[in-house]
């Protein structure tokens, strides 16, 4: 097996335009962002609440809550 030689491992500039620029595209990275939830007095045909998340202020997402739903399909 050739031995690998001259890597160069990445510098912190590089690290830190990847943890800013590439973050979303990580599967999973925005689950650990802190968001904050509202949820709606809606409900579905199925008895789904529908609730929307915020990260920052900024929309990112909507959601369904099957909780107490007898189809939960979603």
């Amino acid at each position: 097996m050739k031995k690998l030689n001259g890597m160069k491992s990445f510098s912190s500039l590089e690290n830190k335009k990847l943890e800013s620029e590439n973050l979303e595209g990580v599967s999973g990275g925005r689950a650990q962002e802190r968001f904050s939830e509202v949820t709606s007095n809606f409900l579905n045909a199925d008895g789904a609440r529908d609730y929307d998340m915020y990260v920052g202020g900024r929309f990112v997402g909507r959601g369904w809550d099957t909780s107490n739903c007898e189809i939960s399909h979603y």
